[in-house]
């Protein structure tokens, strides 16, 4: 129940994961999902940071519950981006972290992250990718994407909480909102905290609706949880959306991320964009794995929610994790649940 999109058949790009779906309606009525993943072949390269990314693909649907159907790209095995053929920030992989149509310009817009061959730490030792920066890239099909030159958001300063990557980005029109004075975009985003040892969403806003330069605010003020709870390593992947019911001006859906390997969803609510409180009446994360034990597709951990409003419930795209496979790694796949009502705290997956 709930999956909606699982890796590709043996040899494409994506045979091995998928991961980060950013699920946007088209001008023409029908619905794009992109995400990234990579291949087995493509997983084996030397030292690579142990990452869904490589590439980025496209798929489509009519009405974005059902029936995706993978679109043919110009790159490799079908993908319609990756990484850069030149010495750059995102010469190793990439991944995406938000898509969005601008009407005047009448492009889509991506959002994506990407590393090179540098060598840097991660929670497992030193692997190559890890020091990802943030850019930006346009297109008018949805599949040949222009990069923009350069990086958009780059990493911290030695010292800083974001010095090691800043990855996941996602766009937000905060003037609607009237969320932070003088900001018209924020670009929500995370990184892994070495001197914490744990996941800390950031902030960067821009005063011009272009979103050329971007000033960061720091980290977002969220509750993280004592050893042994399901937030204790803090918080990653995210969707933050206005919020139709008004309980706040924004609502943020957000991966809680623990050393139990069972991560979860949990929402939390914000009228400026930097202090959050948890908006589960009995702090409690609104939408968790099957269980270890059931066999599921997503039994053991969730993440990346991409969250839209339609027919007054909340829809919400996700990764999902196996306990186990053959080859020892758990296949992440992507699924679909939605809410009872404006309750973000009932959901039913998708075909239940």
């Amino acid at each position: 129940m709930g999956k909606i999109l699982g890796p590709g058949t043996a040899g494409a790009w994506d045979d091995y994961k998928v991961s980060g779906p950013i699920v946007r309606q088209a001008p023409d009525g029908t619905w794009n999902m992109w995400y990234y993943g990579r291949s087995k072949a493509f997983n084996q390269t030397a030292d690579l940071i142990n990452l869904p990314t490589g590439h980025i693909g496209l798929a489509k649907s009519k009405d974005g519950l059902r029936d995706f159907a993978r679109v043919k790209g110009l790159l490799l095995d079908g993908s319609v981006f990756g990484p850069s053929s030149s010495n750059s920030f995102d010469s190793l992989h990439v991944g995406i972290g938000d898509v969005q149509w601008d009407a005047q310009l009448k492009k889509w817009v991506m959002y994506y992250f990407g590393g090179d061959g540098e060598y840097g730490p991660t929670p497992y030792g030193q692997a190559r990718g890890i020091y990802m920066k943030i850019g930006k890239a346009e297109s008018s099909d949805g599949v040949s994407w222009t990069r923009t030159p350069g990086v958009l958001l780059d990493k911290g300063a030695p010292g800083e909480f974001d010095a090691l990557f800043v990855g996941w980005p996602q766009v937000v029109d905060l003037e609607k909102d009237s969320v932070l004075p003088g900001a018209k975009l924020g670009m929500f985003y995370h990184t892994f905290n070495t001197a914490t040892f744990g996941f800390e969403i950031g902030l960067a806003t821009s005063a011009d609706s272009k979103g050329e330069k971007w000033t960061k605010r720091g980290p977002l003020q969220l509750p993280r949880g004592p050893p042994g709870t399901l937030r204790d390593l803090g918080h990653a992947t995210r969707c933050v959306i206005s919020d139709p019911a008004r309980r706040k001006k924004l609502l943020m859906f957000a991966e809680c991320a623990n050393t139990q390997n069972s991560n979860c969803i949990a929402v939390y609510g914000s009228d400026d964009g930097m202090h959050w409180e948890d908006m589960h009446p009995d702090g409690k994360p609104v939408f968790v794995g099957a269980g270890k034990g059931t066999g599921r597709w997503d039994a053991q951990a969730l993440g990346c929610p991409s969250v839209s409003v339609r027919d007054g419930c909340f829809y919400m795209y996700y990764v999902g994790f196996a306990e186990s496979t053959s080859e020892g790694a758990a296949l992440g796949c992507i699924g679909l649940a939605i809410s009872e009502g404006m309750d973000f705290t009932k959901w039913k997956r998708m075909g239940e």
